[in-house]
């Protein structure tokens, strides 16, 4: 089952990456997350990975998980600690927690609300005010 999942940072502080007129430059902490994120179809046989953005104080992505397996909670939970984890052990000088508690998520029911999210996510720079 495919999902728009939205990470946000703690404090909405803007540690990910930088925006200037519509490009991303990810900070170290941002190619962590990226990295992370592509690592988890990796980990999870069946998993897929749509279209992902690392915005300066959060991070949008389309997941589709299989049927049988890990749950939507556990992953991104997974997915939160092993990016604050190698944040850590990169030695990138972190105060406090990374991530917000939670995430948001939405079920893509059908090709027209895909299509819609992922054309949400890749205008999402173009449309960061900062």
């Amino acid at each position: 089952m495919p999902y728009f999942v939205t990470m946000v940072t703690a404090e909405r502080r803007r540690v990910l990456s930088r925006i200037d007129a519509g490009v991303v430059t990810l900070s170290p902490i941002g190619r962590v997350v990226e990295r992370c994120w592509l690592a988890i179809a990796e980990h999870l046989p069946g998993a897929g990975l749509g279209r992902f953005v690392v915005m300066p104080d959060h991070v949008h992505g389309v997941l589709a998980l299989p049927r049988a397996g890990r749950s939507l909670s556990h992953v991104v939970r997974d997915f939160k600690a092993g990016v604050t984890r190698e944040v850590r052990r990169e030695g990138i000088d972190l105060e406090g927690n990374l991530w917000q508690r939670s995430f948001y998520d939405r079920i893509i029911r059908d090709p027209r609300a895909w299509w819609y999210v992922d054309r949400y996510i890749a205008l999402n720079p173009a449309h960061w005010v900062d």
